[in-house]
C-alpha cells in the first residue's frame, strides 16, 4: 500500500448527522488514531499510505475551520 493515495469528501445536504467515518484496516493508524472523522458538509481529507499506517496528507474545512 505504500504511496497510495486516497482524498474523501462529505457532501450531503446539512439536514441529517451524515458524518463520514474513515477507519483502520488491521494494526495501522490514521496519524496515530484508529479513526479520521469528516463531520462538515463538504470537509475533504487526502489520505497517504508508507506502508504500514496512514497520513492524513491535507484537509479541508469549509469556512477555514
Amino acid at each position: 500500500d505504500a504511496g497510495r493515495l486516497y482524498v474523501v469528501k462529505r457532501v450531503d445536504d446539512g439536514t441529517s448527522n451524515g458524518n463520514i467515518t474513515v477507519s483502520r484496516k488491521t494494526s495501522d493508524t490514521i496519524d496515530g488514531a484508529t479513526t479520521y472523522v469528516l463531520d462538515a458538509n463538504y470537509m475533504a481529507a487526502t489520505f497517504i499510505s508508507d506502508g504500514a499506517n496512514w497520513h492524513v496528507a491535507s484537509d479541508y474545512m469549509p469556512g477555514g475551520e
